[in-house]
């Protein structure tokens, strides 16, 4: 599935220098972006993720998205030697730009608000430690497993990507907007096939009971999430924000 993600994302890119010769010529039609929020997402698992968007039209652009898990967030929770940890994250985007401003202003080439359809894919593996006690006793043990996690999901999104303002003065309220640097604001929902499963697990569901932390955190709900082996339809909210470059 790896294979698959990178080829979607290589097909993006091919597909962005098909362009039509009826098309208006533009100043800036291709934007190279980092997703900011991906690199701390503890939720999901931290990428470095790269997208390259291109404008098929003055209203119409096509996106691609590759990230890499190059660390974790919460390795230190188990024993780093035990699994390596990695994933990816790939995703194919199909936007459609409003082309004027409430004040009716026309919105330059990407940027302005924007609504798309985001087709989706990830994969990851990483290491928990569960602690829990027999049901039929009190004796505690300690579990140290590997969980692995993919995901495709198809969402809706609704941004608004905009050029980024700079000071061009000391004085207050003197500044310019940037030909090419901009901000990439967006939020998406939609519905997603889970597929969860442990490797090296001990714990039984059925028959031990998880003790719970004295401070239960983020990383306790992630865990217990990858203890659900299971594979079923779930609707994934996501928010975001990208800072790019026009080329």
């Amino acid at each position: 599935m790896k294979k698959l993600a990178c080829l979607l994302f290589v097909v993006v890119c091919c597909s962005l220098k098909s362009v039509s010769a009826q098309e208006v010529p533009q100043k800036y039609r291709t934007a190279l972006k980092l997703n900011l929020a991906a690199a701390a997402d503890e939720i999901s698992f931290p990428t470095i993720r790269l997208a390259l968007e291109y404008a098929m039209s003055r209203r119409v652009s096509l996106s691609g998205e590759l990230g890499y898990q190059f660390y974790s967030i919460e390795g230190y929770a188990a024993d780093p030697g035990f699994a390596k940890e990695k994933g990816i994250k790939a995703n194919i985007e199909l936007r459609r730009y409003a082309r004027r401003s409430r004040s009716g202003n026309i919105y330059p080439s990407l940027a302005g608000f924007y609504t798309g359809l985001n087709f989706l894919y990830a994969q990851n593996r990483r290491n928990f430690t569960a602690y829990y006690y027999k049901k039929s006793s009190s004796e505690e043990y300690t579990d140290r497993f590997y969980a692995r996690k993919t995901i495709t999901g198809l969402n809706f999104v609704l941004g608004y990507q905009l050029l980024v303002s700079y000071p061009t003065s000391l004085k207050p309220g003197k500044t310019r907007k940037s030909e090419r640097l901009l901000l990439d604001l967006y939020g998406s929902l939609g519905p997603a096939y889970r597929n969860n499963k442990n490797y090296n697990r001990e714990y039984n569901a059925a028959s031990d009971s998880l003790l719970r932390s004295r401070h239960p955190n983020v990383f306790d709900g992630i865990r217990n999430s990858y203890l659900e082996e299971n594979s079923h339809v779930t609707f994934r909210p996501a928010l975001g924000i990208r800072i790019g470059y026009r080329l």
